[in-house]
């Protein structure tokens, strides 16, 4: 039998509420026995994180800490240079399993920029969620589309370069983070500058 590993990447800079109610919206709608959180080390397509790698993941592993089917998987971080995905999903896929790549719409729209990425979905089916001002059903890729589940969930609307910007401004963002995450942020008076 095989076993079905849904695979979260990111920035988590920081982990938030809207990537836990991904992941659990990913465990109701399809047959997963796990979800690994994967922080990545310098992202392919946006910024370098402002978090340093070691708070990131410390971050990632207290919001996840509760969910026995939630993991953390260090490994892009382990590796140098920029995280891209075709090099993850190589390397976590094993004989026995099945992998989905959860992606938000954002990044479906330009998946087809990624770096190889008509070989991804030899090694991951992908899943799409929504996210504010895309349009899922509008986004064709024919050449992967029998590779692609659709989660059926509200667009999330948190996002991390918000929740920094509410942080910089000294403003109240607890009810967007976990309690840990939140107390970890302010105890190392992250993202104040």
């Amino acid at each position: 039998m095989h076993k079905k590993v849904g695979i979260l990447g990111g920035t988590f800079d920081p982990i938030h509420n809207g990537h836990l109610e991904i992941a659990n919206c990913a465990l109701k709608q399809l047959p997963l026995d796990e979800i690994q959180f994967i922080p990545c080390n310098l992202p392919a397509h946006r910024a370098t994180p402002l978090a340093s790698s070691k708070d990131r993941l410390a971050m990632v592993k207290l919001a996840t800490e509760n969910n026995p089917k939630f993991t953390v998987n260090a490994l892009e971080l382990e590796r140098p240079g920029p995280s891209y995905t075709i090099e993850t999903v190589k390397a976590l896929k094993k004989p026995n399993q099945k992998l989905y790549f959860i992606i938000g719409a954002d990044g479906y729209v330009s998946f087809k920029k990624w770096y190889h990425w008509q070989e991804i979905p030899n090694y991951c089916e992908l899943v799409v969620y929504n996210r504010p001002g895309y349009d899922i059903s509008a986004i064709h890729h024919p050449e992967i589309s029998d590779q692609v589940t659709i989660l059926n969930m509200p667009p999330c609307d948190i996002s991390a370069s918000k929740i920094r910007q509410l942080i910089q401004e000294k403003t109240y963002v607890a009810n967007a983070l976990p309690k840990e995450v939140y107390q970890y942020i302010s105890d190392k008076k992250l993202y104040l500058k």
